[in-house]
């Protein structure tokens, strides 16, 4: 084979390896061709963030070889070190990464690689490097005739290590898409309110139920991807319940999110994700945002018309009004009101003086504070009275004057 045509085979591999993972042994196994006799080859992604050596690609080494350097070699391979500085793109020789003399006086050369037949001499590239994760090739051969070898190693690589560095790139893209993706399309199929969140909690894809009930402002996505709640006590419930279920126990976890508002509580169930669709190998170069829980929410909708009839009943507010000051409370935007209603943000601001006036608060924070109060008389109404009996303007008065801020 020429060496246009190797290049061309080692490329072919790669880019196969993009779809299925397994084929990076075939990259190994051409690379090894390149001498005569053939070299041994490691394809291995190096993860610095667990101090884990993942090999997924091998020629030339015995299979009983293969698991001596997983189960103890690993960590005394002293070329590591020296590939973990060397830059992405990068073709370096043995000698050029650890002098010769440390490398032959060394437990990995004279324990693992001369049994084999390994001579010290060797090529190395790094293809990618991402979040912590190494992925490179380490090349070994004959120490007789070295410099040519080297030579002829690195006239064969240079052309083609564009390609392998791309093929690289999307392999690990290719495996995190389908973690995510699939978990994704069965999450749009759902009716329920539902998330898929990542190990560090932060939330990576929701249905759109689950988009409509962040709305609310109750719970929320905040700028960088973690839920939050309206509250103190909601914040403390759903991070417990996230953390408890992420924390590798396998153990699902509920919480209840209470809505003193007009909208009811959430109730809330964190489900870890045990199986893992990325291989560990390839799990560090995928990145972290591989999905790790999902997030089912479940609202209460009862205490919505009794909030409003209060309002209308306590204070003598229309249905819009009554709308408008609850959409306030529950945290929506007046102009996102605005848009729902169909009128115009410079309407709703009057419209929101006009019943603040009314109510007798003289800004936003008093007006959630009064409606706070109001909403818990509403949602005891809502529990407790039949709507015959519904709370009459008169009573409201008098559960208000012992509902004070005391």
């Amino acid at each position: 084979m020429s060496a246009i045509e190797l290049q061309n085979a080692i490329a072919h591999a790669a880019y196969e390896a993009v779809i299925d993972p397994a084929a990076w042994e075939k990259v190994a196994a051409l690379m090894g061709s390149i001498s005569d006799p053939p070299a041994q080859v490691g394809v291995r992604i190096l993860d610095h963030n667990q101090n884990r050596d993942h090999v997924v690609g091998l020629a030339g080494i015995p299979p009983d070889s293969i698991q001596a350097y997983a189960d103890y070699y690993s960590a005394r391979n002293i070329y590591t070190e020296a590939v973990s500085k060397l830059p992405v793109n990068v073709i370096a020789t043995s000698a050029q990464l650890v002098p010769r003399t440390r490398v032959l006086q060394s437990e990995f050369y004279n324990d693992w690689m001369t049994p084999m037949g390994m001579g010290a001499a060797g090529t190395g590239v790094n293809l990618l490097a991402r979040c912590g994760c190494l992925m490179t090739i380490t090349i070994n051969y004959s120490d007789e005739d070295e410099a040519h070898t080297d030579t002829v190693f690195r006239q064969v690589l240079q052309p083609v290590l564009p390609a392998l560095m791309h093929a690289a790139d999307l392999t690990a893209r290719n495996q995190h898409r389908a973690a995510v993706g699939a978990g994704a399309d069965v999450l749009h199929t759902l009716v329920l309110p539902a998330a898929l969140m990542d190990a560090k909690g932060r939330v990576r894809e929701a249905n759109a139920a689950a988009e409509r009930l962040f709305q609310r402002g109750l719970i929320y996505v905040d700028s960088k991807g973690f839920l939050g709640a309206k509250t103190a006590l909601g914040r403390e419930n759903l991070h417990s319940a996230i953390s408890g279920a992420l924390s590798g126990t396998g153990w699902h976890t509920t919480a209840r999110i209470h809505d003193y508002g007009g909208e009811g509580d959430i109730h809330l169930a964190v489900v870890p994700l045990m199986g893992r669709a990325i291989r560990e190998a390839w799990r560090g170069l995928a990145g972290t945002d591989e999905p790790a829980a999902v997030i089912y929410f479940a609202a209460n909708n009862h205490s919505g018309p009794a909030l409003i009839k209060l309002l209308q009943d306590q204070y003598g507010l229309d249905a819009t009004d009554a709308s408008l000051a609850q959409a306030v409370y529950a945290g929506q935007r007046l102009h996102r009101w605005a848009e729902d209603t169909g009128t115009s943000t410079y309407t709703a601001a009057l419209r929101l003086e006009k019943l603040m006036d009314r109510m007798q608060v003289f800004n936003r924070s008093d007006l959630t504070r009064l409606m706070g109060k109001l909403a818990q008389l509403a949602l005891a109404d809502a529990r407790v009275y039949p709507p015959s009996r519904r709370l009459s303007g008169e009573l409201v008065s008098h559960e208000a004057d012992r509902h004070t801020d005391g």
